[in-house]
């Protein structure tokens, strides 16, 4: 029998700006879900204590109106907790909401799984990571009354589940790789790759295999992209190498550090967002 899909939570806020020491929560909203099963839901307004600005008003179509007898953050900081528990909380650029929380007190030791980085590993040749994009990518209905709090939440869960499911199509020596990157320990996407590294393993019965192949090779082959896009270096030129070819990038990898490779025109992409899985990637155009 199938082994049933991780309890997760997928959260979003709409806030008064982007800096949690001096802006407020103005909405919360969290789907409890398993798979694409929805268990539970939470929403709410919470009163800012100051006035909305009103570029903030135009994105969400929050008003002062809405907030009226809404409660204020500590008075729904307990159920919010509740709700959350130890749970793996989901979301697009989600340490930027949860980062709200913690320094409130809430959701400070929840493993975070960040949907515009799953997406930026697993459509390396998209051109924009904005979560209305990726979910058109992935073909996610994109509903038009977005940048409401419970909106984007299941929007959040819908992309996810087809990120997820995307990564659950790759072979195992691509997952092996991934869950092996020479990435920080405190990086949560690492953890969730090698979660899904065991779950894997020990369905099929497999542990330890050895990986054949350049990890570049294998990765473009699974996500149908041209290998040349990903010619790994390690100290030394492949054998049979050819000379790197001028390439157009993708607009979202055209960040560039100082060549490291031989050619005069390659570049070394940055570690961010892909971390040390493109550090030592040799490009040029």
């Amino acid at each position: 029998m199938a082994k049933r899909s991780a309890i997760r939570v997928a959260l979003d806020l709409e806030t008064t700006g982007l800096h949690p020491e001096q802006d407020a929560i103005l909405e919360i909203a969290a789907v409890k879900f398993q798979g694409t099963e929805v268990i539970d839901t939470l929403e709410t307004f919470v009163t800012p204590g100051r006035s909305i600005p009103y570029r903030v008003q135009r994105l969400t179509g929050i008003k002062p109106e809405h907030l009226t007898g809404a409660p204020p953050f500590s008075a729904v900081a307990k159920k919010l907790q509740y709700f959350l528990g130890d749970l793996p909380i989901v979301g697009h650029s989600i340490p930027f909401d949860v980062s709200f929380l913690r320094l409130r007190g809430i959701a400070r030791s929840n493993p975070l799984i960040d949907t515009f980085e799953m997406a930026t590993v697993l459509l390396p040749s998209q051109v924009s990571y904005n979560l209305g994009q990726v979910a058109e990518t992935l073909g996610v209905r994109v509903p038009h009354d977005r940048h409401r709090a419970m909106v984007d939440t299941v929007l959040a869960m819908e992309v996810f589940n087809a990120l997820h499911q995307r990564l659950q199509a790759v072979d195992l020596d691509v997952l092996n790789d991934l869950a092996n990157l020479d990435a920080p320990r405190s990086w949560p996407l690492l953890q969730f790759f090698r979660q899904e590294l065991r779950e894997r393993q020990e369905s099929e019965g497999v542990v330890g295999r050895l990986s054949r192949g350049s990890l570049g090779d294998r990765f473009a082959a699974q996500l149908g992209m041209d290998p040349r896009v990903l010619s790994f270096a390690v100290g030394r030129p492949p054998e049979n190498s050819i000379p790197p070819v001028p390439l157009l990038l993708p607009r979202a990898l055209r960040l560039c550090l100082p060549p490291r490779c031989g050619h005069p025109e390659a570049i070394r992409l940055p570690v961010r967002p892909f971390f040390n899985l493109w550090s030592s990637v040799n490009l040029c155009y």
